[in-house]
């Protein structure tokens, strides 16, 4: 995605809002309105040529079927029209769903003959070229409206993260010996990563069932002693003050989870609300989980070598 002069004199928009507003879903609309006209939705929705049945475009009538099918909170008031009507504004989660039908029957459209008789080229998909140039147009009016989701390559729109914090949650290769443990861990990093508002919470409950388990997965008499067994394979003997942090953060985000209405909803535990609040306290309990894996060799792509290198350096 080629930048404007503007981010590279003084930075890109921050990437947090989570609305997509009416200025954004006009840009969206008239980039989806140019690949409707120029045939890059024949890859999935192909207009045939009536002689020898060569694709001649997009078959807007099937676009529009299978945006009426799918995205209901869009389509159009007709059942000619794939769109909705003039200035009205969709959810956000409809905008996005429906970005990623588009991505998913996009090809970048080549004119591969003319037919005199009935004045129309033919035309050839190129599926990957169609698809990367999609994501390229759809992140650069996310990015310079300052919304925080991003179209992969492969046609997912995940939410966005600062950069610091995408680096530890999409690290989700484990090797904890414990499948449930590992299963725990990745729905949580998915759950907090879905442009979804309501995966927020979700994501924090598997979160902390994960610190709840991870707290057993070493040896000991009860769940105490092996929590400080755990503790004493990640942190140097050496280290005695890092070591008291680390145990004060053990006990308080068992506190938080027991506390909040995280793991528990009985009455009487405070509830979370903000989506600023959720973030915070997701990635301060993954930052501690994440050392406690990565201290005890639990994380795939760290080779044991390396990360006694690390620990070395570190102390």
């Amino acid at each position: 995605m080629t930048d404007y002069f503007s981010d590279r004199q003084i930075g890109s928009n921050p990437r947090i809002e989570e609305k997509i507003d009416q200025v954004a879903w006009d840009g969206i609309l008239s980039l989806i309105q140019i690949k409707i006209d120029d045939g890059s939705l024949a890859h999935g929705f192909p207009s045939h040529c009536p002689d020898g049945n060569a694709i001649d475009g997009t078959n807007v009538s099937a676009f529009s079927a299978r945006v009426r099918a799918e995205i209901h909170d869009l389509a159009g008031e007709h059942s000619f029209s794939w769109a909705p009507p003039p200035d009205s504004l969709p959810s956000t989660l409809a905008i996005l769903d429906f970005i990623q039908l588009i991505a998913r029957n996009i090809g970048e459209p080549n004119q591969v003959g003319w037919h005199d008789f009935f004045s129309h080229h033919h035309l050839k998909l190129n599926r990957e070229a169609g698809l990367k140039k999609f994501v390229e147009d759809i992140n650069r009016i996310f990015s310079r409206n300052g919304l925080a989701y991003e179209l992969g390559e492969g046609g997912a729109i995940e939410r966005t993260v600062p950069a610091p914090m995408a680096d530890l949650v999409k690290r989700t290769g484990y090797r904890t010996g414990d499948n449930d443990l590992d299963g725990l861990l990745d729905t949580a990093i998915n759950r907090f990563l879905s442009p979804e508002p309501e995966a927020r919470q979700d994501a924090m409950e598997k979160l902390w069932d994960a610190f709840e388990r991870l707290k057993t997965i070493e040896g000991g008499k009860d769940k105490k002693a092996r929590a400080t067994a755990l503790i004493d394979r990640a942190i140097s003997d050496d280290a005695p003050v890092f070591r008291s942090v680390v145990e004060t953060e053990f006990k308080t985000m068992t506190k938080v989870g027991n506390e909040l209405r995280i793991r528990h909803v009985e009455v009487g535990h405070e509830r979370v609300g903000e989506t600023g609040e959720k973030d915070y306290l997701f990635m301060r309990l993954y930052s501690l989980v994440w050392l406690m894996l990565k201290r005890t060799w639990r994380l795939s792509e760290v080779k044991r070598e390396d990360a006694d290198r690390e620990e070395k350096a570190a102390f």
